[in-house]
């Protein structure tokens, strides 16, 4: 991948309002503060994209051998991933964010006995659906044992846009909390004491934040709701109060970002020539350096 044919990351004028501290905070300790150069961004999502064409061959790799030995439809393969990376997209580096670039991931499977080829579904999924796919492909009883997820084969048999996932970063006031279904997305982030509200189908990127518009007030609050109440029903004391038989968000103090005024401070690596650069043929003097 040649950097200039790179396309540059997605930006809105309000990049700003979209974030919350964890992107600030990453944004500082990914060594992006200070400005934004459009030909490194492109170079930082070449070598990326390389990266994923490396696993992708490996994968390939993987497959051919399980074909060679006529195993390839006798294998269950799911493919997945832990969390996304923001490459840029609104003014963002890193994860851990509610965000589609952060939050969703990959989940292909293939496995002609239970899954038919090509077929989409758009029902909400998470990675709590993998094991249950897993016992379900190996014919292994569940008992009575409860799971958080279901099997993707009954997912993909009955496809319900209502189906509800929930996601949680930290806690306290470093909590960030979200529940997204087919078409709504819901986000609170307690270090912030700020709502994020998206409809999915109207917004695919996500960049209208319509958690105050007052056409969409009802339904945020619904989904406001039903977050709150799984995080009472999971034992998650710290995320909300009791108010009049309601549950409303534990107010926290906002964190403390004072430190975002000072360019060194809370980075990974400091900046040269403030640290050693421990390579053969380099020393820590900038008038020796080669």
């Amino acid at each position: 991948y040649r950097a200039p044919d790179m396309p540059l990351p997605l930006n809105v004028e309000h990049n700003e309002e979209l974030m919350t501290w964890v992107n600030r905070h990453q944004n500082r300790y990914k060594y992006r503060d200070r400005g934004r150069d459009l030909n490194l961004l492109r170079v930082i999502k070449a070598y990326y994209y390389a990266t994923i064409s490396f696993v992708d061959y490996q994968i390939g790799r993987l497959l051919a051998r399980l074909e060679e030995t006529d195993q390839l439809d006798n294998t269950l393969i799911l493919f997945t991933s832990d969390h996304g990376e923001h490459l840029g997209d609104l003014g963002c580096f890193g994860k851990r964010s509610m965000q589609d670039a952060s939050a969703r991931v990959p989940l292909l499977v293939r496995y002609p006995a239970r899954f038919p080829a090509g077929h989409q579904c758009a029902t909400a999924t998470s990675l709590c659906d993998v094991f249950p796919t897993l016992l379900g492909a190996g014919g292994v009883s569940r008992r009575n044992v409860s799971l958080d997820g279901r099997d993707l084969k009954e997912i993909l048999r009955s496809p319900n846009p209502e189906r509800l996932v929930y996601s949680q970063y930290g806690k306290d006031n470093s909590a960030i909390y979200m529940v997204v279904n087919e078409k709504w997305k819901y986000v609170y982030s307690a270090g912030d004491n700020i709502e994020f509200f998206f409809d999915r189908k109207a917004d695919p990127i996500e960049v209208n934040n319509m958690a105050d518009a007052a056409e969409y007030n009802n339904k945020k609050i619904e989904f406001k709701q039903k977050l709150l109440n799984y995080l009472q029903e999971t034992g998650m004391t710290g995320a909300y109060v009791e108010e009049n038989g309601s549950l409303q968000w534990r107010e926290y103090p906002k964190r403390d970002e004072d430190y975002l005024n000072d360019p060194d401070a809370n980075l990974l690596v400091q900046d040269y020539p403030s640290y050693p650069l421990d390579l053969p043929g380099y020393t820590d003097t900038e008038d020796e350096r080669p």
